[in-house]
């Protein structure tokens, strides 16, 4: 967690995030589910079971962060050049499903 927010500061600001980006859709449906599934993914031993890029030690929690404080997709591309858009994606479906 970034210095200076707790976690309720934090949850706030990524909740917030969420509920109000335009692209992601609130209908469920298999195709989002799935889409996802294929990128996200929990494991106990990596970063405490948090969800996460699969691949990677990078968690969906981390990602919306960074959207929330005002990154664009292309600046997460741009300094994580290991994930896809792709992965955005699949972590704002995902957090979008958590929601629902």
């Amino acid at each position: 967690m970034r210095e200076g927010l707790d976690s309720s500061e934090q949850t706030h600001n990524t909740n917030t995030f969420i509920s109000s980006y335009p692209s992601i859709k609130t209908e469920k449906t298999d195709k989002m589910t799935e889409d996802w599934k294929t990128r996200i993914t929990v494991n106990p031993e990596i970063l405490a079971g948090k969800p996460i890029i699969k691949g990677t030690r990078i968690s969906v929690e981390h990602i919306l962060d960074l959207l929330a404080n005002g990154w664009t997709i292309e600046a997460i591309l741009e300094n994580y050049p290991h994930l896809k858009r792709k992965d955005i994606t699949a972590v704002q479906k995902y957090a979008k499903e958590e929601q629902a």
